[in-house]
């Protein structure tokens, strides 16, 4: 099954709203994203057994705007 992501112009925008809604209640992901003095880091994500991961184009996307403001 193919997707289609939004527009980006439309993507980022939607972005900005729900990382600007974390920001109020000061939440930790999006503390650690826009923190003074953040630097690059790297994740893994270890499985156990196979599985179909869903939502990938946008969290990557999430990562590209956070890191461009």
């Amino acid at each position: 099954m193919a997707f289609v992501l939004p527009p980006v112009l439309v993507l980022d925008r939607l972005l900005q709203g729900w990382l600007l809604e974390d920001i109020g209640r000061g939440d930790r992901t999006t503390q650690s994203l826009f923190a003074s003095g953040a630097v690059a880091g790297q994740a893994q994500w270890i499985v156990k057994e196979a599985g179909i991961i869903a939502g990938l184009p946008i969290a990557a996307r999430v990562f590209v705007y956070s890191m461009s403001r």
